[in-house]
Formats: structure tokens, C-alpha cells, sequence
């Protein structure tokens, strides 16, 4: 009365015992040179936001000593901002690389695409609440001095929030590069990214006496 049990598929082909297909062998480890090749460069990419708020207060600091002094707690917000948004380059990264060890180049085209989008609209969202929030943000960095450095503190983190979206877009994009085994490009874009933050420093600041506008 007991039902017979379901017949065993065929074998596959090339395989005559039925045995599963050989696996492809595993790639090859990296040497130490290519391992310091790839990650120099790469430690360079997450640098970047304190390496533009250190340009930024080297020149600040020349025009007033009170705007420099509220550029330590600006900076801090702004450089923190971006991490609500980390987890999409971290999963750019792994994504991207699983595709390109796998050969998958749609699906890695695929997800560069998605996360840069997603980069986007979170860079939207988060300049927007970072614009809104940058007076309060002001006062609380500041604590006793925030009479005197809250309201140009509130100033250049409302300046670098309006720039959030590019920094989000532009982080997702070096970890999709970072994903392919592509550091130089990233590194390349922060260099180009620094000497522009440098020269733009030393034109409205030294040059033009500007500074953290009041």
C-alpha cells in the first residue's frame, strides 16, 4: 500500500556514474605585491573626506581663528554623515566582486547601476535632513562656545550637505571599481577630487579673503 518512490534522474551527461561535474579549480592566491598594489591605493579612497577638511581648515585657519575653531565640529559632522549610507558600498563591493569571479558581467553591470541610483537618492534624502538638522547638529558639536561657533559651524555643514549626494554617488562608484579589482581609477578621481578642493581653496580663501560666509 506504500507509494513507490520517485524515479532517479539520468545521469548527467559526460559523467556516466552520475557523479557531479568537476568544480573549475580556485584562482590563485594574490602575491604580496599585488596585495599592496591593490590596497595602497584603496586606503587612499577612504581617506578622502578627512583629506579635504584638513585642505579646507589649513586655509580657513589663515583668514580667522574663530572660523577655524568652528571647522573641528563641522568637519566632524560632515565627514560622519556618509556613514548612514556605508552599507551600499559595502555591498557594491561584494556584489560586484561575486559577479566578476563568476563572469557575470550583466550581473555586475546591473548592480553598479542599481547601487549608484540608490547612492543617489539616499545622497538626496540625507543632504536634505543633514540641511534641515544643521543648526541644531551646530549647537549640540559646539557646546559652550556654540553662541559664537554654532552659526558658522551650521554654515559649512550646510555648504558640504548640499554636496552629499555627489560624495554618496562617487563612494558607491569607487567601490564598484573597488569590486572589479580597479584601484587605480578611484585613486585617480580623489587625487583630481584634492588638487581641485586645494586650488578652489587657495583662489576664494587666499586670493579672494573669503571664508565661511556669515
Amino acid at each position: 500500500g506504500l507509494a513507490s518512490p520517485p524515479p532517479l534522474p539520468p545521469p548527467s551527461p559526460g559523467s556516466p556514474s552520475g557523479s557531479p561535474p568537476p568544480q573549475p579549480p580556485p584562482p590563485k592566491e594574490p602575491t604580496l605585491r599585488e596585495a599592496f598594489a591593490f590596497a595602497l591605493p584603496a586606503m587612499g579612497i577612504y581617506a578622502a573626506p578627512t583629506l579635504m577638511s584638513l585642505i579646507d581648515a589649513s586655509f580657513i585657519g589663515r583668514a580667522s581663528t574663530a572660523q577655524l575653531a568652528a571647522l573641528g565640529p563641522a568637519g566632524s559632522i560632515s565627514d560622519s554623515v556618509p556613514f548612514f549610507l556605508l552599507f551600499l558600498s559595502i555591498a557594491a563591493t561584494n556584489l560586484c566582486s561575486k559577479a566578476h569571479a563568476s563572469g557575470d558581467h550583466a550581473a555586475a553591470s546591473r548592480v553598479a547601476r542599481t547601487a549608484v541610483l540608490l547612492g543617489g537618492a539616499g545622497g538626496v534624502l540625507l543632504g536634505a535632513g543633514t540641511l534641515l538638522c544643521a543648526s541644531s547638529l551646530s549647537r549640540v558639536y559646539c557646546g559652550a562656545q556654540a553662541a559664537l561657533l554654532a552659526p558658522l559651524c551650521a554654515k559649512y555643514v550646510a555648504i558640504r550637505a548640499a554636496a552629499l549626494p555627489a560624495v554618496v554617488v562617487s563612494t558607491v562608484a569607487q567601490a564598484v571599481c573597488i569590486g572589479g579589482k580597479d584601484a587605480r581609477t578611484p585613486m585617480l578621481a580623489v587625487a583630481l577630487a584634492a588638487l581641485l578642493n586645494l586650488g578652489g581653496d587657495f583662489v576664494l580663501v587666499s586670493r579672494l579673503r573669503g571664508g565661511i560666509p556669515r
